[in-house]
């Protein structure tokens, strides 16, 4: 009987590395795989919730309905005439200002709301053509009872004092004095419930630093469905004092991390598979133009 011939060493190196590689790929697979399955829920409510944003009426009892051009709702000049007097208006007094006619004037939509019976209204219309949309909905209530018997702003006398304190505090992080006063965006806003002399509840939500107190009666209520996925689409950001939000905030950077690792092996797997190489990267191009298109596109329409 004949004895096996001895594998050359650069042959048995050889499909070694390869056992390793298709090993590797195998593992990429299955993490792919099942990374994939364990974020479905997560998938699920970004693209449910982006799709919603998209589109305003889906699974709600609001109603949309475009306007054609009307002079009677519009009737605005063009943008090019308002900005030539609201650029004598801003500039009155102070020579040497013109408009720039490299840059185009624009005017954006006018938003009005009323509401009329059972309903609220929205109204988005072009000031100058008077086309737009007309948005119909439900009156949302509005627990203000309160409302009348109690102040609509209040200070406290301690409030400036601690403010000055935090002000000061701020400056004293920066590696020079500022330029100008430091602005309140902002003030800590203080939320709390009171209970009136006939058992009444009403939440109080004061804004500390302007003054301004903001009440509503009765308990709080759940939110719809609409509004919920919505919500968690935006909640972004690691509270200090809130669990839930915390985890979901850590939830969303895995969602992330999960996605740029998807493009790594997938771009590894393809790379594997030589027979769809040529069309992988004629795909790859489009994706990559297309996108690089859009996203100029886009920069100059946001920066207007």
């Amino acid at each position: 009987m004949n004895a096996p011939l001895p594998t050359p060493p650069a042959l048995a190196r050889g499909t070694a590395r390869k056992r390793r590689l298709n090993s590797l790929v195998l593992w990429l697979r299955r993490l792919h795989l099942y990374t994939g399955l364990f974020l479905v829920p997560w998938v699920c409510v970004y693209a449910v919730s982006a799709i919603l944003f998209n589109h305003g009426t889906w699974f709600s009892e609001r109603t949309q309905t475009e306007l054609a051009a009307d002079p009677g709702r519009g009737g605005w000049p063009a943008a090019a005439s308002l900005a030539a007097a609201s650029a004598a208006a801003v500039t009155s007094g102070q020579a040497g200002w013109t408009l720039d006619p490299e840059v185009p004037a624009t005017c954006s939509d006018a938003l009005l709301q009323a509401e009329a019976g059972e309903r609220a209204f929205s109204l988005w219309v072009d000031p100058v053509s008077g086309a737009g949309t007309l948005t119909a909905g439900p009156r949302r209530e509005r627990d203000d009872e309160e409302g009348p018997d109690l102040p609509a702003r209040a200070r406290l006398d301690e409030t400036e004092a601690l403010l000055a304190r935090t002000e000061a505090g701020f400056v004293a992080l920066l590696p020079e004095p500022p330029e100008e006063e430091v602005r309140v965006r902002r003030g800590p806003t203080l939320a709390y419930r009171l209970v009136g002399p006939e058992g009444q509840r009403v939440r109080v939500s004061h804004d500390l630093a302007r003054g301004q107190v903001r009440y509503q009666a009765g308990e709080p209520s759940f939110l719809g469905v609409r509004d919920y996925v919505l919500r968690l689409h935006l909640s972004h950001g690691y509270p200090r004092d809130d669990t839930a939000r915390w985890i979901w905030a850590l939830g969303v950077d895995l969602l992330a991390l999960t996605f740029l690792f998807w493009v790594l092996s997938g771009l590894v797997m393809w790379v594997q598979m030589k027979k769809l190489r040529r069309a992988g990267l004629v795909c790859l191009g489009a994706s990559l133009a297309s996108a690089l298109a859009l996203g100029l596109a886009m920069a100059f329409s946001l920066a207007r």
